[in-house]
């Protein structure tokens, strides 16, 4: 469906009239990305609408792209946007879309969950404000080492997260995945009330994965590969996936046997991509692109035999929770926050961020075939986690704070 055609605007004014006399409360995501792309926030977000329907009526807010809208169960209330190819980023501007905030003025809304301090997580902070509604953010992305990267100097650095910080004072909780996220969170100059909201995974191992994996191994010629190896997740430098690189080519130089998938796709594809090729190891490495069939992620997952995920940039790390479905145990950094949670040797395996560290690591992963099995059923058992059961947390915590607003309102 094309978003500028009148069936759209139709249709958001039909979902608007439903929600406004259905007697649910409802519940508005504001995020500043949403589909086409995908990411861990588009993940958790998507998740968040899909499932939360049965008690809440739910209504995405996000930026409008030129690509056709798919239609969702919920509703999506489209703002105008321009795309920033630079940072690969899609920037809305929402208080000068009279179509949008016509629209969303007719929309009876109880609560907002931001998921961004940026201009579409802005505007609804100022909508909960004037509304006196609850509204609570949250902290998907270590943003220091975002702007670190694309500004380089920390003094410049400094008034951007002052900025961001802002926005999440202003709410009236803060939620993120860990308490190392809480202390980075907190570092940034954060004042206010957290709360830990795990993530979770909407993968499901069902016996048509193993047909799926037959399909993989056709694919890319894996039949007889072993000691495969597997990172997943947007291929951008500040995940590490060039260290994964180097530990690779000291791999080989060790006559270690190994297969690599990387599953994702990214601004630095291509800069990988040549990178594998001038260190020699071209012959070890599939690049599959971005794999947007769940049950084929799934499969590739299951196909693998220890996803290796070094990011030291990410708050939490979904794609551990995807491999732990598949009983694929992951190797994570020592002290990360996608580490958290997880004991080495016994829910995951960790490594020093260092591509001799992680070299050995995997080797010794693999020299002890046992403990890859306790490993991988203990990782399945305590790392496992489906959405289910994490957006049922979610919707307790939403009706806890549009209870306490009632509360304070009639005092």
């Amino acid at each position: 469906m094309n978003t500028q055609a009148k069936q759209y605007w139709e249709h958001v004014s039909q979902k608007i009239q439903e929600y406004n006399t259905n007697g649910k409360p409802t519940i508005a995501l504001f995020c500043d990305s949403f589909y086409p792309s995908f990411d861990g926030v588009i993940n958790v977000s998507t998740n968040y609408a899909e499932r939360l329907q049965d008690t809440y009526n739910v209504v995405m807010i996000a930026p409008r792209t030129k690509q056709h809208y798919i239609e969702k169960s919920y509703l999506t209330l489209l703002s105008k946007s321009l795309y920033w190819k630079m940072i690969n980023y899609q920037y809305a501007f929402p208080q000068f879309d009279k179509t949008f905030k016509k629209y969303l003025k007719q929309l009876r809304i109880d609560l907002v969950h931001i998921h961004s301090p940026f201009p579409m997580g802005r505007y609804g902070i100022k909508y909960a404000k004037k509304h006196h509604i609850p509204v609570v953010a949250t902290f998907h992305t270590q943003f220091k080492k975002d702007f670190l990267r694309y500004v380089k100097f920390d003094c410049l650095t400094k008034p951007l997260v002052k900025y961001i910080v802002h926005a999440f004072n202003q709410c009236d909780e803060v939620w993120t995945m860990n308490y190392a996220n809480v202390e980075i969170l907190q570092s940034y100059g954060y004042k206010g009330i957290t709360r830990i909201m795990p993530n979770g995974t909407d993968l499901v191992y069902q016996p048509q994965h193993d047909q799926l994996v037959d399909t993989i191994n056709q694919t890319h010629q894996l039949e007889d590969k072993k000691n495969v190896l597997m990172f997943c997740g947007r291929i951008v430098e500040n995940k590490n996936i060039f260290l994964i690189a180097d530990a690779l080519a000291l791999l080989k130089e060790k006559n270690f046997d190994f297969h690599m998938l990387y599953v994702g796709n990214g601004l630095d594809l291509e800069k990988l991509k040549k990178y594998v090729t001038q260190i020699g190891i071209a012959d070890h490495v599939t690049f599959t692109g971005k794999i947007m069939d769940r049950n084929m992620l799934g499969a590739y997952y299951l196909r693998s035999d220890l996803f290796v995920f070094p990011s030291t940039y990410d708050t939490d790390g979904l794609v551990k929770y995807e491999a732990a479905a598949f009983h694929t145990p992951s190797l994570l950094m020592e002290g990360s926050p996608s580490a958290v949670g997880t004991v080495d040797n016994q829910t995951a395996f960790h490594s020093t961020p260092d591509a001799n560290a992680i070299a050995d690591k995997i080797i010794e992963v693999f020299s002890n075939p046992q403990v890859l099995e306790k490993v991988s059923e203990q990782a399945y058992q305590h790392l496992y986690k489906h959405w289910d059961s994490i957006v049922h947390d979610v919707s307790q915590a939403y009706e806890q704070l549009i209870g306490l607003k009632d509360n304070t309102d009639k005092q």
